[in-house]
C-alpha cells in the first residue's frame, strides 16, 4: 500500500515517531521530485520500436483491462488496520467504489438494450452481484447502507434477467441508487457548510495552470523531431523542482505534446505514492485523458474502469499518508472526499455524442 521506500523509513524511525521524526522525512521525501529515468528508458525504446504497441510506452497492454471483477485491484484492504480514521475512510472508499461499479454495469446493460446489442446477462449480473456482495459485507457503511445496496444489485440483476430470460424487478434500481449515493454523503471527510475553507481548496487545486512555464511547453510543443520532443519532455520533468511542479508540468503537457510521452509518466506519478494538492486534479486529468486518446469517446467505446480505479486508489492512498501527517489538511480531506465520490466514466450521460469523458477532459484542461 506504501512505497518501498517509505515503508523502510517507517520501520527504521518508528521508536521515534512520537517525536515528529517521520513527520520531517516523510515531507522531505514527499515534496522530492519522481525519478522518471525508468519511464524515460521505457518510452525511448517504444518509440524506436517500429512495431511498439501503445501497451509498450506503459509498460502493459493497457487494452486489456475492462469491468473489474470480484477479486479486483480497485479494492483497498482494512486487515491489520487499527487507525479509526483510516479504517472510516477505506471503508467509505470501497463501499463508493461497489456503487461506482455496479452501476457501470448497469449502464452497460441499458446502452446494449436501447441500441439493440446482445447483452451480455450472465456477466453483468455475475459482476454486480459480486460488487453488491462486497459493500453488503463490509463493516463500513450503515446498515441502511449495506441493505439498500443488496437490494440495489438484486433489482437491477432482476431488471437484466427480464430482459434476457423472462421475469419483473419490482422497483426502479436507480432510485435505490440514488439512495445508497445518498447515504454514504451523510459521513463526509470535511464540512461542506465552510465554504470559505472549500472556495480556498478548490483553488489551490486549480493553481497548477500556474506552476509551470509556458514558454517551456511552447518549445516542447513546437519540437518536430518526436525523439528531442520526448527528450525535451523528460528533461524538463527530471530538472522540476519539487513533485507539485512536476504534476503542474506533466498537466500542462497533455494538450500539446505526445500523450505517448506525457500519459506514462503521469501514471508513474500517480504511482509514486507522493502527495500533491493536485492528487485529484492529476488522477481525473489522466483518465480523461486515456480515454479520450486510446479508449475512444463513443458511448460503446471499452471503459477501462479497472484500470483507473488503480490509480484513483494510488491517488487515494498516498492523500490518505499525508493525512497521517497533516489530520487537519482541509484541502487534502477534500481530496479524498472527491476520489470517493467521483464515479466512473459516464456511458450515457450529459454528452450526447459520447461518454462524459471529453467533458471531464475539457473542464481539466479547457481553463
Amino acid at each position: 500500500m506504501k512505497p518501498r521506500s517509505f515503508i523502510l523509513f517507517v520501520l527504521a524511525v518508528s521508536l521515534a515517531a512520537c517525536k515528529g521524526g517521520r513527520s520531517q522525512e516523510y515531507e522531505l521525501w514527499q515534496d522530492s521530485p519522481v525519478d522518471l529515468t525508468p519511464v524515460r528508458e521505457r518510452v525511448s525504446q517504444a518509440l524506436h520500436n517500429d512495431s511498439a504497441s501503445i501497451g509498450d510506452f506503459f509498460g502493459a497492454d493497457i487494452l486489456e483491462y475492462d469491468i473489474p471483477g470480484s477479486q479486483s485491484d480497485w479494492q483497498i484492504p482494512d486487515s491489520g488496520i487499527t487507525d479509526r480514521f483510516e479504517l472510516e475512510a477505506i471503508g467509505r472508499y470501497n463501499s463508493y467504489l461497489a456503487v461506482h461499479d455496479i452501476f457501470s454495469q448497469y449502464e452497460l446493460f441499458t446502452r446494449c438494450k436501447d441500441m439493440e446489442y446482445e447483452v451480455p446477462a450472465v456477466s453483468l449480473m455475475s459482476n454486480i452481484l459480486s460488487f453488491g456482495r462486497t459493500a453488503a459485507g463490509s463493516n463500513s457503511g450503515s446498515p441502511e447502507f449495506r441493505s439498500t445496496v443488496d437490494t440495489l444489485a438484486t433489482e437491477m440483476c432482476k431488471q437484466i434477467g427480464e430482459d434476457a430470460f423472462g421475469g419483473r424487478g419490482n422497483e426502479d434500481p436507480t432510485i435505490l441508487l440514488d439512495h445508497a449515493l445518498e447515504l454514504l454523503s451523510q459521513t463526509p471527510f470535511i464540512d461542506f457548510e465552510d465554504e470559505t475553507a472549500i472556495d480556498r481548496s478548490v483553488r489551490t487545486q486549480l493553481s497548477w495552470t500556474d506552476n509551470y512555464d509556458t514558454a517551456l511547453v511552447a518549445g516542447i510543443s513546437d519540437c518536430q523531431d518526436n525523439e528531442t520532443c520526448m527528450n525535451m519532455f523528460y528533461d524538463a520533468m527530471q530538472q522540476a523542482p519539487d513533485y507539485s511542479a512536476q504534476c503542474a508540468l506533466a498537466l500542462g503537457c497533455v494538450t500539446s505534446v505526445a500523450s505517448e510521452f506525457t500519459l506514462p509518466a503521469i501514471q508513474a506519478l500517480l504511482e509514486s505514492g507522493h502527495y500533491s494538492e493536485y492528487n485529484f486534479i492529476l488522477w481525473l486529468g489522466w483518465r480523461s485523458a486515456m480515454q479520450y486518446f486510446y479508449f475512444g469517446q463513443s458511448r460503446d467505446s471499452q471503459i477501462a474502469d479497472e484500470y483507473y480505479n488503480i490509480q484513483r486508489r494510488n491517488a487515494f492512498l498516498s492523500t490518505l499518508d499525508h493525512l497521517w501527517d497533516k489530520p487537519d489538511d482541509f484541502c487534502a480531506r477534500l481530496i479524498l472526499e472527491w476520489l470517493c465520490s467521483t464515479g466512473n466514466i459516464v456511458r450515457n450521460g450529459s454528452n450526447v455524442y459520447g461518454t462524459d469523458a471529453p467533458l471531464d477532459y475539457e473542464m481539466v484542461f479547457g481553463r
